[in-house]
């Protein structure tokens, strides 16, 4: 499939809508505004900008939901925005996953985790990675990766920039991993 490139948020849920897997954030001097309700992923995506002169597109966002056959998630090069009510990527039901990646982002203003995931989920994830991302603006009410349910059998933190929240990682006993990898980062709070 052909990269899916948008020029506006109306563009980017009609791709999703239209089950659009490859989409792209063209450069903008404006925002992005997604803020009115949450992104939905429900299929394997990759979900990118286009970097101008070092400037990502900013994406202004509620959160990002994950439910069902996720399979591969790439999102990279974006600069995210949050509305201080939520989660940047939230597992709204289980999913089933092959690797998630965010790579290349900042993410600003999101109250609760960059990652989160209830108990009473039974989702399988092989592999989740934050790789070269910039997140600050938390508030203290999870853990920054919050999982309380799941298999996930490699998470990794690399060349991060993680400033304020409250727990780095919180890890319920109803969830299982096989590895955790935190290399190359700098936190502050």
């Amino acid at each position: 499939q052909t990269c899916f490139v948008v020029t506006n948020a109306e563009e980017f849920q009609a791709a999703i809508d239209a089950g659009k897997t490859d989409i792209k954030f063209a450069a903008s001097e404006t925002p992005y505004d997604l803020s009115a309700s949450s992104i939905n992923i429900t299929q394997p995506m990759h979900i990118n900008g286009d970097v101008v002169n070092g400037k990502y597109p900013v994406v202004m966002i509620k959160q990002i939901d994950l439910a069902g056959e996720v399979g591969n998630l790439l999102i990279e090069n974006l600069a995210f925005e949050g509305n201080g009510l939520d989660n940047f990527i939230n597992v709204k039901e289980a999913v089933n996953a092959r690797q998630i990646i965010v790579r290349n982002c900042s993410v600003n203003n999101i109250k609760k985790s960059l990652f989160y995931q209830a108990k009473e989920m039974s989702s399988t994830v092989s592999s989740l990675v934050f790789r070269n991302v910039y997140a600050k603006g938390f508030g203290d009410g999870q853990g920054t990766f919050d999982i309380r349910g799941g298999l996930y059998n490699n998470i990794s933190v690399e060349h991060c920039t993680i400033v304020g929240g409250r727990d780095f990682i919180r890890a319920d006993a109803g969830f299982v991993t096989g590895g955790i990898n935190i290399d190359n980062n700098v936190f502050d709070g």
